[in-house]
């Protein structure tokens, strides 16, 4: 089984491709501002967090094959990505 990351996991988006993934067999696991919004499933670990904490993202995605980023980027918000220290 492969193991596949994935940001905005309590989102439309994130949660389909979650769904998708675990119903395949694959291991989850998911970042979330509020982890206590995803129920629990086997084979899926939930993170709270940001995508934006370097520290967490590259820890979650050891071994992992995949890193999905399904988040709302928003100019009202302020939020830019990829973050001005990791542009090209």
């Amino acid at each position: 089984m492969s193991k596949t990351v994935i940001s905005g996991i309590t989102g439309y988006a994130g949660g389909s491709i979650a769904n998708e993934l675990l119903h395949r067999g694959h291991n989850v696991v998911g970042i979330a501002r509020n982890p206590g919004e995803v129920a629990p499933r086997e084979h899926l670990e939930v993170r709270s967090g940001s995508v934006y904490e370097s520290a967490l993202l590259n820890e979650v995605s050891q071994g992992a094959e995949a890193i999905v980023l399904a988040i709302r980027v928003s100019k009202t918000t302020g939020s830019s990505w990829p973050p001005r220290s990791r542009r090209c």
